[in-house]
């Protein structure tokens, strides 16, 4: 079988890998990390002159932070989030506190007082959610605030709402039960990167309905549910990657939930049902697991690591990291062939630079126009599926990491330089009638701040298109 465990997860190496792909750049979390504590500390300060009788707050990070399964948005102009937990620890119950539409009430005009301190806030939401308060920074991230009453002598904590009053609510509780499911740091830190894989995957696989997506913790139960289902003496004996184990999760999980008439998944810790999807939803979310398990199935018993790359392409998309397809690839199937695919630059200026195979370096700005050129070596009826794979700092940032489009044989697919870093075209010829592959050739496009240049002849030419590199 082909080995892709190397492309989910390689921590001796620098190369990208589909894990690092999904997960926040360093910097993206040092400076959530920054704005929570600064958050905090501004309302803490303030809720303690609100409440001169109570002086005891504490803070909470909450959810996927929590839990070290934070991913970055599947569409860049989504938006991570941080879940923040505000608490005022006392000894009476709630009710002599305050009123929760009241208490929650002052968490937003706070977060609007603090918006005019921060110019990286961009806004407060209004009105806020029922549960919590959100507020928005540059950077594609919020933070949502949720302010809680926990009474330590009886170790109650409820939430204030504005239309269910004060709501039971221990996040703790779960998180708890997840350690203690996991003990070993090793499984718990595999079982970490699982769920990320399994969000990023949910997000990809219901982006054009989010009505119907699986929600982060449902997902987190099922698969810390599932994941001690394994045999992991067999699978640690055959010396199995990550790649091993998602599959392994996929099947565990469609064994799981087709036992299951209606959605349904118990909290482990409290007598509620946490899978909120509606029939529908809970019929696409089978449909889609039995699609991608039949991918995973072909991914894993492929004896070619190209092909088996590509499948899990297939689940994944533009995070997937492909190992460079050209003339010299060691693997490729006798019966592929290379698109001969040429790239047209045209900067501002009207200036063309033309490339073979491959671009660069150019600089940002540059419409890119892809190009087959060999048409006739492929049948008539052939598509053609364009995947711009991003890499680097500047489109990590950004949280744009690629896309993909689609095209007939003779059609150009186009582009725009964004961002700084060597990217990837993935040029991808299959067949009309039964999506057979003909061929496939990575194309790298190197932009620099800099690239060629040439005195403006012709007047400036408008750019369109979302697309871009």
């Amino acid at each position: 079988m082909a080995n892709c465990s190397t492309l989910f997860y390689n921590p001796s190496s620098e190369s990208e890998t589909l894990f690092t792909r999904i997960s926040l750049t360093t910097q993206q979390d040092e400076l959530q990390r920054d704005k929570w504590k600064k958050v905090y500390d501004f309302l803490e300060m303030r809720l303690k002159s609100i409440y001169p009788n109570h002086q005891n707050w504490r803070s909470r990070l909450q959810g996927s932070v929590q839990y070290a399964t934070q991913i970055r948005p599947v569409d860049y102009k989504g938006e991570y989030d941080i879940d923040l937990g505000i608490y005022v620890h006392s000894q009476t119950d709630a009710d002599y506190f305050d009123d929760p539409v009241n208490y929650k009430s002052h968490i937003q005009e706070l977060l609007h007082l603090y918006a005019e301190t921060d110019s990286d806030v961009t806004k407060v939401m209004s009105p806020d959610k029922n549960f919590c308060c959100r507020i928005h920074f540059k950077g594609c991230f919020h933070i949502d605030v949720v302010a809680y009453h926990h009474n330590f002598e009886g170790d109650l904590r409820l939430a204030a709402t504005k239309t269910k009053g004060w709501s039971y609510s221990d996040p703790k509780k779960l998180y708890d039960w997840f350690k203690g499911e996991t003990p070993d740091d090793n499984h718990r830190a595999r079982l970490r990167r699982l769920i990320k894989y399994f969000k990023v995957w949910a997000g990809l696989s219901f982006e054009d309905s989010t009505e119907l997506r699986p929600s982060s913790i449902y997902l987190t139960v099922l698969c810390t549910k599932v994941y001690n289902q394994i045999d992991h003496i067999s699978l640690g004996t055959q010396g199995s990657g990550d790649d091993i184990y998602f599959h392994e999760m996929l099947k565990k999980i469609k064994s799981h939930v087709l036992t299951l008439r209606a959605p349904y998944e118990k909290n482990p810790v409290e007598d509620e049902n946490i899978c909120r999807l509606s029939q529908d939803g809970w019929e696409s979310f089978k449909a889609i697991l039995n699609q991608s398990l039949n991918l995973s199935s072909k991914a894993v018993l492929s004896e070619n690591m190209i092909e088996s790359a590509l499948l899990w392409g297939e689940i994944f998309k533009h995070f997937m990291p492909l190992p460079l397809i050209n003339e010299e690839s060691k693997c490729l199937p006798s019966v592929w062939i290379l698109p001969e695919v040429q790239i047209i630059a045209i900067n501002k200026n009207n200036a063309k630079k033309i490339g073979h195979n491959e671009i660069g370096p150019i600089g940002k700005g540059y419409k890119l126009e892809f190009r087959i050129t060999n048409q006739s070596s492929f049948p008539l009826d052939a598509k053609v599926s364009w995947t711009a794979r991003n890499f680097g700092d500047e489109s990590s940032s950004t949280n744009d990491l690629g896309h993909r489009s689609f095209s007939e044989i003779y059609e150009c697919s186009e582009e725009n330089t964004a961002y700084v870093g060597t990217h990837y075209m993935d040029c991808l010829v299959y067949s009309g009638q039964n999506g057979s592959l003909y061929g496939i050739r990575s194309v790298p496009v190197n932009v620099q701040h800099s690239g060629f240049s040439t005195p403006p002849r012709n007047p400036k030419r408008s750019y369109y298109g979302p697309k871009r590199f």
